[in-house]
């Protein structure tokens, strides 16, 4: 009896399992840490599409979209006079545009995709440098909560596109220096293009890619008595990452020539000299969305949670060295490198400094942090979970990592709330500008602003039938030009004019553009960040 219901079994096993069908076959076979990666992907995709059109397009993403929109070949010659602006996210813009229109969503479509991206890749580039899948997920969820990385996710700025590069040159870097086959630094090569295309400053990383490479193979020959075997290797590895280097470096040559023309000193007051106080600062800004620009001060929320973040990545850097993870060098040294070197462009091209500039070194400090975070949870568990059974030492750990996603969560709400109630960046309300100005004109009404071509234009942008009769009347000068073109133009009756709040363009007595036009009988309209004066009476229903 006993025999024939094991064979039984056995034979119920077997129909069983040939009446798997493929799909069923591949759900067995996902694994734990692809359902917790899909879970952190889909969060983190929904907190950057949550409201990603709240907020008007400001100055900035007007301007990036009209030089986007702009027809070859007369796009390259536009992108090369924007302030730091590679070629490669205005193309990506243009193709949206191309694709899906013309609205506030549809110019920010590719910073959503590249802001998203940066989830995914943050987990390949853990697993790839760690070698341990707990490192790449938690690190992709700390990014997927980081509200600069979700607020630039929603800007139609080059960012999210420099972050997403960035990961990817040190996720091609380190394939490449562990496997070192030639389809591997062929990839790394084009990784170096892309990067010099997306964001100038991402240079940095193949500057210290090349000095790391250099001092790990000195370490190796030194501990190897010198040996001709390990020079030989040194040699060659060292060799194949310059040809890859100057080969992306080639590919970008021709930009870099055609762009020399541009701009090399925009005006601004230089930033002050760089110390260990705005150091931490430009940190507290990155991990706690702190003020833009503010000046090193005490705050002690803002505090605990950028150096909770700092501290998990010391300790996740040392526990990754311990463990022969070297590479790991480049993720620490990268971001502080980054900052010295985008202060010092801004100090020699007189450009006001934002943190923005150096997005890239963010998600890089996560996956520090997180080696640090995957590593204590290994110890505690290892030293709480001893005595548990299996099944329950699941639920546990289960039950723990939930809290603490829940926790972390809590702890970065506060950033969270600034991004989505509009109030840590502000963006001027060109969108409400341009309908009060659409239904308000008259036939014979001009639009006037005191802006560049491009940006000036935001009203026209969003209502693109009234920029054949928008004009800018302040071309780039001394802050009295402005006033003295209020002051003398020969205005219509049904003329506008549209200015900031409150505009910083003054007299030496004082005077502004805003108190000429007020003292002149123009009336005005407040929008955020904006003011649209008018002449009565306006012509709207």
């Amino acid at each position: 009896m006993a025999l024939a219901q094991s064979r039984y079994a056995r034979h119920r096993r077997v129909n069983l399992s040939g009446l798997k069908t493929p799909l069923v076959r591949r759900l067995q076979s996902v694994r734990v840490e692809h359902i917790l990666l899909i879970g952190i992907l889909v969060f983190g995709i929904a907190l950057r599409l949550f409201r990603l059109n709240h907020q008007s397009l400001w100055l900035d993403e007007i301007g990036e979209g009209s030089v986007a929109s702009t027809p070859f070949p007369q796009f390259f010659s536009e992108v090369r006079y924007g302030a730091g602006a590679a070629p490669l996210d205005y193309l990506a813009v243009k193709l949206m545009l191309a694709l899906f229109g013309h609205g506030t969503t549809a110019t920010r479509l590719w910073a959503f995709l590249c802001g998203s991206l940066v989830i995914f890749l943050t987990y390949k580039v853990g697993l790839e440098f760690f070698k341990n899948a707990a490192v790449g997920l938690i690190a992709a969820f700390m990014v997927s909560v980081s509200a600069f990385l979700i607020f630039y996710s929603q800007e139609a700025r080059f960012y999210s596109l420099a972050a997403l590069l960035g990961l990817l040159n040190l996720w091609a870097f380190n394939r490449a220096f562990e496997r070192d086959r030639r389809i591997d630094w062929l990839v790394f090569a084009l990784v170096v293009a892309l990067g010099l295309y997306g964001h100038y400053f991402l240079a940095a990383l193949v500057a210290t890619e090349g000095f790391f490479l250099v001092a790990y193979w000195l370490w190796l020959a030194a501990r190897a008595q010198w040996s001709r075997t390990v020079l030989r290797r040194a040699a060659g590895q060292v060799a194949r990452f310059l040809a890859a280097s100057i080969a992306g470096i080639i590919v970008f040559v021709p930009w870099l020539l055609f762009a020399a023309g541009g701009t090399l000193n925009w005006g601004w007051p230089p930033p002050p000299p760089l110390d260990l106080a705005r150091m931490h600062q430009i940190a507290v800004v990155l991990l706690a969305l702190a003020p833009l620009n503010s000046a090193p001060s005490w705050n002690l929320v803002a505090w605990a949670r950028t150096d909770v973040v700092l501290l998990l990545a010391v300790v996740g850097l040392i526990v990754a060295l311990v463990r022969g993870r070297a590479q790991v060098l480049l993720l620490a040294v990268t971001p502080p490198l980054m900052v010295v070197l985008a202060w010092r462009a801004d100090q020699v091209a007189h450009y006001f400094w934002a943190e923005r500039q150096v997005i890239a070194a963010l998600p890089l400090l996560y996956l520090l942090a997180a080696s640090g975070i995957a590593y204590a949870g290994a110890r505690l568990w290892g030293f709480a979970g001893a005595n548990l059974q299996p099944n329950r030492s699941r639920l546990i750990a289960a039950g723990l990592i939930g809290v603490l996603a829940v926790g972390w969560v809590a702890f970065n709400a506060g950033p969270l709330r600034r991004v989505y109630a509009g109030t840590w960046n502000v963006k001027e309300d060109w969108r409400g500008a341009a309908t009060f100005i659409s239904t308000q004109a008259c036939p014979d009404s001009r639009f006037y602003s005191f802006l560049d071509e491009h940006s000036s234009y935001g009203f026209a942008w969003y209502v693109p039938t009234l920029a054949p009769r928008s004009d800018s009347i302040f071309r780039a000068g001394n802050s009295g030009d402005l006033l003295e073109v209020v002051r003398r133009a020969p205005f219509g009756p049904h003329d506008w004019m549209v200015v900031t709040i409150p505009s910083a363009v003054q007299d030496e007595g004082g005077t502004t553009a805003n108190a000429v036009l007020e003292g002149g009988g123009w009336s005005f309209r407040d929008f955020r960040g904006i003011r649209v004066y008018y002449r009565q009476p306006t012509c709207g229903h």
